[in-house]
C-alpha cells in the first residue's frame, strides 16, 4: 500500500493535472519473515515443538491491497538459530522438521543433514540448504493457500530435536526463520506520457 501511495504522490509532483491518465499494470514484491521461537528442555530422544504461521500475521506484514492480484508466492530461505539456556549440557543436537499436508507428512529436513553444535547464547542463524524438495513444495503450497485462500488460517511446521550423547540435557531456544516473497500486480491510474507499463485489461486508449 505504501508503494502505491508513493507512486501516486510522484505522479502528482511530475504531472499535476495536465497529463492524460491511463490505467496501467504495476508489479510489486512484498516480503514476510517468521522467526517464531520454540523452547526445548529434555534428555533422551526427540521432543517435538511447533512453529505456527497465521494468516493474520502474514497478511499484516505483506500489506497487499485488496485490489492487488497475487501472481506468485516463493520460499526465499529457511534458517535456524539455537540459543543455549541455563542448565544445558548438550554440545550437539539433531534437528528435523516436517509439515503435514492433505496427502500425508512431508519432511523438510532430516537429522542426518543437521547435527548442530551449540555455541552460545548469541549464536547466528544457520542457513538450511540441504532441504527435501517435496517438503518445500508442500510448505510453498500451504503458504500460497494462506495468502490467497481465506479458508486457511494457519500453517504448522513440526520441529523435532534431541541431544547427542547419553544423559545430556538439552535446554535451548530454537528460532526457525521462514522468509517468503509474494509478487502481486495492481492497476494504477498514471500519466501515459510518463509510464509505459501494460495497460489494464490488455487494451490501450
Amino acid at each position: 500500500m505504501k508503494k502505491v501511495i508513493l507512486l501516486t504522490m510522484t505522479t502528482v509532483l511530475l504531472c499535476g493535472t495536465s497529463c492524460d491518465m491511463q490505467d496501467q499494470v504495476f508489479q510489486f514484491v512484498a516480503h514476510y519473515r517468521h522467526m517464531g521461537p520454540i523452547d526445548f528442555d529434555h534428555t533422551g530422544e526427540y521432543d517435538t515443538g511447533q512453529v505456527v504461521i497465521t494468516d493474520n500475521d502474514v497478511k499484516a506484514a505483506l500489506d497487499i491491497p485488496s485490489s492487488g492480484e497475487i501472481k506468485s508466492v516463493d520460499v526465499q530461505a529457511l534458517a535456524l538459530r539455537l540459543q543455549i539456556l541455563e542448565g544445558n549440557t548438550a554440545q550437539f543436537v539433531d534437528i528435523e522438521a516436517s509439515i503435514v499436508g492433505t496427502a500425508g507428512t512431508f519432511d523438510i529436513f532430516k537429522e542426518y543433514d543437521y547435527t548442530v553444535p551449540l555455541v552460545g547464547v548469541d549464536a547466528p542463524f544457520i542457513g538450511l540448504n540441504s532441504l527435501i524438495s517435496t517438503g518445500i513444495a508442500e510448505l510453498k503450497r500451504q503458504l500460497e493457500d494462506l495468502v490467497i485462500d481465506e479458508d486457511r488460517t494457519s500453517i504448522t511446521v513440526d520441529v523435532k530435536l534431541r541431544p547427542r550423547g547419553i544423559g545430556n540435557r538439552v535446554h535451548v531456544r530454537l528460532h526457525l526463520l521462514v522468509d517468503i516473497s509474494v509478487i502481486y500486480e495492481e492497476c494504477i491510474s498514471v500519466p501515459k506520457e510518463i509510464f509505459d507499463n501494460p495497460v489494464c485489461g490488455g487494451t490501450g486508449s
